[in-house]
């Protein structure tokens, strides 16, 4: 369900990489991040209004989602108090993510939740 709402296009789940100094073994290492670590427009309502170097008002870096369970706040500042109410913020190129997370039945979108 992460990937078919669209979600692992932002946050998606692993890389696979190769780093000789911590492996020199040189087998490919991954690395679960769940984020692309790029900008995205993220829509009017979570725009803040600074532009940070390259990144407008309305851009984030997509956030990693590692060990989101023990976060309190949630999105770039914190005003969020649950990963639902920050899917639910999200806007611009996330929007049909949220709108395929909000065609899910509720046990489709707990289940997604709980993951």
């Amino acid at each position: 369900m992460f990937a078919s709402t669209g979600c692992a296009s932002c946050h998606k789940p692993s890389y696979r990489i190769l780093h000789s100094t911590a492996n020199p073994s040189g087998a490919i290492l991954t690395a679960f991040l769940y984020s692309d670590l790029l900008l995205h427009d993220m829509g009017a309502n979570l725009a803040d209004g600074f532009d940070q170097g390259a990144a407008t008002g309305s851009e984030f870096r997509t956030a990693p989602l590692w060990r989101v369970s023990d976060r309190q706040h949630f999105l770039h500042d914190g005003r969020a108090s649950s990963i639902l109410g920050a899917i639910l913020a999200h806007g611009g190129q996330a929007s049909s993510a949220v709108a395929a997370f909000n065609a899910l039945s509720k046990a489709d979108q707990n289940a997604l939740l709980d993951f």
